[in-house]
């Protein structure tokens, strides 16, 4: 029977004993083998004894195996762990087996750690070259330019990334979700936080001057704290955002608000908000994942937010950059070199 299956079969306090007991006569092989128990141990003490899933018990259970060093003559162990409570783990550890010292080390992934010499001197040449500072930026650079050169209009692009949502989704609510937000995103240009903090009270038909009757709804909780609208409207055949809207609106419910604690939103009355606060991040797994274009696989490069990134990069080109806080919530002055890219 796989260990994970056994630990979860295991009474709690049953488990506890069998972790004490390896270390009243301890020997390398029991030490070396405490790992598991070592990991349901730290996440119960953690998650004040919210069940494990398996794929994060194997992560966890890899990182302390990685990771685990012993010394019995000193009694002391140490091991890597993925926590911000280190403090408290080893404090739970050391109330359950008194004579050994615990050490926990935080781990957040296999990010190199840079000199600060190493990093000043980087600073420095970015400082002194434009060039250099651009060049963090190169690959998506290139990857963007590649993508609006593809002889592909917006609307042919933007068909295959709602046909890979299509394809790939498990669950008709999870395909709709996709394929809205890609819309919001990527045809109105919307920034995430702002599509998922709409009043879904407050949408209503409003008269266009160009477009004739759209459809508006108002976020309050924006980046900058200041109430903006946003507008949906009629669009060419498959693609029209308000055949999506539709869907979502039909398969979706709204979101109980979250309490922005750190905002001046105790005036704000509103009850619910459009969007789950996490689902930005499995929307930009699907689309790195699935998407069709290879500038979504980059790293840490645009997704979710894609269309602003396009929409600041074609005001530039126009000479329009002072209209980039008037039209969207970003600011061309911290517009990074991808938004900047004149090859639109």
């Amino acid at each position: 029977m796989p260990q994970f299956d056994i630990l979860c079969k295991t009474p709690p306090k049953v488990l506890v004993r069998q972790f004490v007991e390896r270390f009243e006569r301890p020997s390398g092989e029991k030490i070396a083998l405490c790992a598991a128990e070592l990991t349901y141990l730290c996440w119960m003490i953690t998650h004040n004894g919210t069940a494990i899933k398996r794929a994060t018990f194997m992560s966890y259970n890899t990182i302390i195996s990685n990771s685990l060093s012993f010394d019995i003559v000193n009694k002391s162990l140490q091991f890597k762990y993925k926590t911000q409570k280190a403090t408290i783990l080893e404090a739970s550890l050391k109330k359950l087996i008194p004579a050994w010292e615990f050490t926990i080390i935080p781990y957040y992934g296999q990010k190199h750690q840079s000199d600060i010499t190493d990093i000043v001197s980087s600073l420095q040449l970015q400082f002194e070259s434009s060039e250099e500072a651009d060049k963090g930026n190169s690959h998506s650079k290139k990857m963007l330019k590649a993508l609006l050169s593809e002889g592909e209009s917006i609307w042919e692009i933007t068909e295959k990334i709602l046909n890979s949502f299509e394809y790939t989704s498990r669950f008709t609510k999870t395909k709709t979700l996709y394929q809205f937000l890609f819309l919001a995103t990527f045809i109105n240009c919307g920034r995430f936080s702002d599509i998922k903090n709409v009043d879904p009270k407050s949408f209503k038909l409003v008269q266009n001057k160009y477009l004739g009757v759209i459809i508006q709804c108002l976020v309050t909780e924006t980046k900058t704290s200041v109430s903006r609208h946003i507008y949906f409207f009629s669009a060419r055949g498959r693609i029209d955002p308000l055949v999506y809207l539709d869907e979502f609106l039909r398969n979706s419910e709204p979101v109980l608000k979250r309490v922005n604690r750190t905002g001046n939103s105790s005036s704000n009355k509103q009850e619910y908000q459009l969007l789950k606060d996490n689902l930005v991040r499995s929307y930009n797994k699907a689309l790195k994942k699935n998407a069709p274009y290879s500038i979504f696989a980059i790293k840490n490069g645009p997704k979710s937010h894609i269309g602003r990134h396009l929409m600041t990069s074609f005001l530039s080109m126009k000479g329009l950059t002072e209209l980039t806080n008037v039209v969207g919530n970003w600011s061309d002055k911290r517009a990074s070199a991808v938004a900047r890219t004149t090859n639109t």
